[in-house]
């Protein structure tokens, strides 16, 4: 009798929790890659375009020295994969080979080369980003929803749950345009040098 009252009660829960789904179910919930959302805006497609215009020298050494790098590694690639493993970079280090200093030297050249666009793509990321949380305000506002996920954290949905586009059309309407100029001493974060 007490276990026979047990799946009853249990039941009766399991009924009450699907009566309630309904009313749960109809509050809007839509997904966004807020990543995607930003990178597919005027200002970052612009800012990107910029970049390349006016550090082009920077991309053009960037690239060589990366081509150099490859001619490089070809020879610490002793089985021919067309990757340096860490046996075969561990064997160039022990003898000593020269091609090891020259990809330092490389590498080097690559990072100091590629700091003005770095510092160029996070200052112009940061303006667009800084007005983000206000496009998904808009957003939710407009479309009346009260909760926006990543699309990681939905299970499944249609694609009409999508507001990816909408964010973006919104950050193209609060923030048309960014500087790729940082000011002095700027570093990313926002927080001077």
């Amino acid at each position: 009798m007490k276990t026979m009252f047990k799946i009853a009660a249990v039941s009766a829960v399991a009924v009450a929790g699907v009566i309630a789904l309904p009313s749960m179910a109809s509050a809007q919930v839509a997904i966004a890659d807020v990543d995607q959302a930003v990178g597919q805006s005027n200002a970052f497609v612009l800012a990107e375009n910029q970049i390349k215009l006016t550090h082009k020298a920077a991309f053009d050494q960037v690239t060589a020295a990366r081509a150099e790098l490859q001619k490089l590694y070809a020879v610490l690639d002793t089985n021919k994969d067309k990757q340096v493993s860490q046996p075969e970079l561990d064997a160039a280090v022990a003898a000593k080979k020269p091609e090891i200093a020259l990809i330092d030297a490389k590498n080097a050249q690559v990072n100091a080369a590629g700091q003005p666009i770095a510092k160029a793509r996070a200052y112009s990321q940061e303006q667009i980003v800084g007005k983000l949380e206000a496009a998904l305000k808009q957003v939710m506002t407009t479309t009346r929803l009260p909760l926006i996920l990543s699309p990681q954290a939905a299970v499944y949905a249609l694609p009409a749950a999508d507001v990816t586009t909408d964010i973006t059309n919104a950050l193209n309407t609060l923030v048309p345009q960014v500087s790729i100029t940082p000011p002095a001493n700027w570093q990313p974060g926002g927080a001077p040098a």
